[in-house]
């Protein structure tokens, strides 16, 4: 609470110890216990009563468990009633209640936070609250932006990542009351269940003792279930708990072919997620045997998980003696979680570096994984896609994660991309992505190179010097490698240099029927 007293301020009323505010402060005080006392119920006393200067301004503390508007309006005006009747020249309009609140509140990662400034308490306030964010222990002020909405008393924080982790402070105003609120937010991740076998193909003939195992990263009750029956676990902490039974197989071939087991992880706040292991048991000799997706007979599926750092699964085909892999769907987490933040990332240069950090770091994984470049591909047009002017800085970090994209360790996984007709379309994606950030450019002179790129911007005009490895494929199936270097050429922007690209790879594809990639 404060208010004003037309008085003098002198410094004396700031040393706490001075005989002036020990007897200002006896009569503030006084007043204030007696207004509050005899109008408002529920109130416990008046503490830490200060001045400041400005006339007099006169601060305190109310402990109490009622608290409204038209209450601490009344106890306010009988606070002045009193102070004038001892010849203090308040300032009637001049008292303000601030009321601070705090709560806690969590939110899934990936999800929508949306956080309200609501006062715990009856309070006559505005309905537009302002928002900010706590920064390297300051508060900084939050506006609507990709990332924030802001609607009347409420936030709402956008794909929520572990970095919107924090406190947030929102502020309502009415004609004598202020309203502080802050709201501590946890991100919580994302509930995952990782089988070691999704599905394996199992000798039925055979007695065998299958290790079953279930790891989840968050907290809640994990247990394995075979036609609704609980099965025995144990349990070994780690980075992730994980939960083991291990099956005997029978060692017969009469019965069911399948056996089906599911791994149920109940969470108290984001519901029940499960994960299923097939076993597959087939009579007859063993075709195929390694040891990421066990043995099999000709033509059996296999469900393998990823490797460590990734999501998804892998799925192969038995064929001959040796598993033919038919699907990857191993995506590495970081690019996972580049893919959630590229939808509403708001500082532009940071997210640039990040995802070329990212890149470089995972460069061998990525040039052989169809998934992951085809993501990256996706981040790189969600990139181009937010209105910037690029520097020089951002255009080289572009072009590093492109020049890995391109380069020629990743020769066999575009041709892959481009057979497959539900990825053929990545390659003109990435051009598409890299005419639209060279859009962004400003138009300062500058010069980068990287490994496969050679470019050269000059006020308004683009150079490009790209090595692309093409394969031709003649009428008797053979092929061979061709590597040819671009001529350069030079379109201003505003002649869309993409259109001049594209005749050459077109010119390129009458010899030559495929690009690798097809940009």
């Amino acid at each position: 609470m404060s208010f004003r007293s037309n008085e003098e301020f002198t410094e004396s009323l700031s040393d706490s110890s001075s005989s002036d505010f020990i007897n200002l402060e006896r009569i503030f005080r006084t007043a204030i216990d007696r207004a509050y006392r005899d109008t408002m119920r529920g109130y416990i006393e008046v503490t830490n009563v200060r001045f400041g200067s400005g006339s007099v301004i006169t601060l305190f503390d109310i402990n109490t468990d009622n608290v409204s508007s038209p209450i601490i309006k009344a106890a306010n005006e009988e606070v002045a009633n009193i102070l004038v009747e001892q010849k203090f020249d308040v300032v009637r309009d001049s008292f303000r209640a601030s009321l601070m609140g705090s709560r806690d509140r969590s939110e899934l990662f990936g999800n929508d936070l949306v956080l309200k400034c609501v006062p715990p308490v009856e309070f006559v306030l505005g309905n537009k609250a302002t928002w900010k964010r706590k920064v390297n222990e300051n508060f900084v002020d939050i506006t609507s932006s990709r990332k924030y909405t802001i609607t009347d008393l409420q936030l709402t924080v956008n794909t929520v990542l572990d970095s919107d982790g924090g406190e947030y402070e929102c502020t309502l105003e009415g004609d004598i009351e202020f309203y502080h609120g802050i709201i501590k937010v946890a991100v919580r991740p994302t509930p995952i269940v990782d089988l070691n076998i999704p599905t394996r193909n199992l000798p039925c003939q055979i007695v065998n003792e299958v290790e079953l195992r279930c790891c989840v990263n968050v907290e809640g009750l994990t247990v394995w279930t075979k036609n609704t029956e609980v099965l025995e676990s144990s349990v070994t902490e780690g980075s992730l708990t994980c939960y083991t039974h291990n099956y005997m197989t029978l060692g017969r071939c009469e019965g069911s072919l399948e056996e089906v087991f599911v791994c149920t992880l109940t969470t108290p706040m984001d519901g029940i997620f499960r994960g299923t292991t097939r076993l597959q048991f087939f009579d007859g000799d063993i075709a195929c045997n390694d040891a990421l997706y066990g043995v099999g007979k000709e033509n059996d599926i296999a469900i393998a998980q990823c490797p460590p750092n990734h999501e998804g699964s892998r799925t192969a085909i038995c064929e001959g003696t040796m598993w033919r892999p038919l699907e990857d769907r191993c995506i590495l987490t970081e690019i996972r979680k580049l893919q959630t933040k590229a939808t509403i990332f708001e500082n532009f240069t940071e997210f640039i570096n990040e995802v070329q950090q990212v890149i470089i770091m995972n460069q061998f994984l990525i040039v052989n994984s169809t998934v992951n470049i085809v993501a990256i591909v996706g981040i790189l047009s969600n990139i181009s896609s937010v209105p910037a002017n690029v520097s020089e800085q951002e255009m080289t970090d572009f072009l590093n994660t492109v020049d890995i994209l391109v380069s020629e360790a990743a020769q066999l996984t575009w041709e892959t991309l481009n057979d497959n007709e539900t990825t053929s379309s990545a390659s003109s994606d990435l051009l598409n992505a890299i005419e639209t950030f060279v859009d962004l450019l400003t138009d300062e002179d500058f010069n980068i190179s990287t490994a496969t790129i050679d470019s050269q911007f000059i006020t308004g005009f683009l150079y490009f010097s790209v090595w692309n490895t093409v394969r031709q494929q003649d009428s008797h199936s053979n092929s061979r490698e061709v590597f040819i270097h671009t001529d350069k050429f030079q379109p201003h922007k505003e002649h869309k240099w993409r259109s001049l690209f594209v005749k050459w790879v077109r010119s390129v594809s009458k010899t030559y029927k495929r690009c690798v990639p097809c940009f």
